[in-house]
């Protein structure tokens, strides 16, 4: 909802990733939600099989169809979700709601371009925290986007099951 406009800003990221690298990022052992999707990462929520979803190009991104996520929120009705549904049910209509319904979000918003990274770290023995040396690759990463206009948005660290291979999922923002 972020990149058509419909919100300023979001808490989490939604994707939706292809068999084999759900297989890669061993999501069978992550938490799943009442939505079917897992979370990997704090803020991160990923389904599974690219093809099942019907999708939209947004800015060069694909992107579930406001059908599709409004059929979702109808079926959850979670509070979150209740604004969403009025919101996209008015997109739809091709209806003008009030002061700020989507339009109006869509003048008033800054327009960011984001970018998510895998960072894959040392290899785990004995334990399946980052150590020094994890934490100076997320730095030189860091320092790295942000020397090229990248803002930081959010990362997170995520030990495999068999707690052998981790990973920093880091996602940037800047912008355009």
């Amino acid at each position: 909802m972020l990149l058509r406009g419909l919100r300023q800003e979001t808490a989490d990221l939604d994707l939706c990733v292809s068999k084999e690298l759900a297989e890669e990022l061993d999501l069978d052992h992550c938490r799943m939600d009442e939505s079917g999707s897992y979370t990997p990462f704090e803020c991160v929520q990923m389904k599974v099989n690219l093809g099942k979803y019907p999708f939209d190009i947004i800015d060069g991104y694909q992107c579930e169809t406001l059908e599709s996520i409004l059929s979702l929120k109808r079926r959850l009705m979670r509070p979150k979700d209740l604004r969403d549904i009025e919101v996209i049910e008015t997109v739809l209509a091709g209806k003008t709601a009030h002061r700020d319904d989507a339009t109006a979000l869509k003048e008033e918003k800054t327009m960011f371009q984001y970018r998510s990274e895998i960072l894959v770290v040392s290899t785990k023995w004995f334990s399946d925290k980052a150590n020094e040396s994890d934490a100076n690759e997320l730095d030189a990463l860091l320092n790295q986007r942000a020397s090229e206009g990248w803002e930081l948005v959010t990362y997170d660290y995520m030990a495999t099951s068999l707690q052998v291979k981790g990973a920093f999922i880091v996602t940037f923002r800047k912008k355009v």
